[in-house]
């Protein structure tokens, strides 16, 4: 006689800590600011327009446009979640074994929490952690993922240094 399948029931997903804040880190730039990264779009273009890259300034300009909206618009608020069969943003599920580290980050008086999901469409979540508490979460994350940050990459610092030497507007 064959024996009865056995079925496992999935474990129901078991919420550890939830908040709501804004989808992402939010600040209404200057007119200054603008009135600066248009001067020099139209300068890279001209010289792209001598070049003959006409795709290229079509890119810049879409990214300007881009920044723009995104600096105009203020951000929804969403619920994050960290469950015991991931990271929840929003209705968007991100497995804990996609996840490889996170860290704590300070942008623009908001406090993040960075994930790398190296397995994912998106390598970098930036979560806004709002009114929760920093320590609570860094505690919840670090029983599933390794606390780490990653040291700057070539990138990072070429793009730091840039910053620091030709600001967009006056601090």
């Amino acid at each position: 006689m064959e024996e009865a399948a056995q079925f496992v029931q999935p474990a129901p997903e078991k919420t550890f800590l939830k908040w709501i804040a804004v989808s992402r880190p939010y600040k209404p730039q200057s007119r200054q600011f603008f009135s600066t990264a248009i001067v020099i779009a139209i300068l890279t273009s001209i010289i792209l327009v001598l070049a003959g890259e006409w795709m290229l300034i079509a890119v810049l300009a879409a990214m300007i446009f881009a920044y723009y909206v995104w600096s105009m618009i203020p951000p929804d608020e969403i619920e994050y979640s960290l469950t015991s069969k991931g990271v929840r943003v929003a209705s968007i599920l991100y497995p804990w074994n996609s996840l490889s580290r996170f860290w704590l980050e300070d942008k623009w008086e908001y406090k993040l929490l960075v994930i790398d999901n190296p397995s994912g469409v998106s390598k970098r979540l930036y979560l806004v952690l709002g009114n929760q508490k920093p320590e609570e979460v860094e505690e919840t994350m670090a029983k599933f993922v390794l606390a780490e940050k990653p040291d700057p990459t070539t990138v990072d610092k070429m793009s730091s240094w840039l910053l620091d030497k030709f600001p967009l507007e006056v601090r």
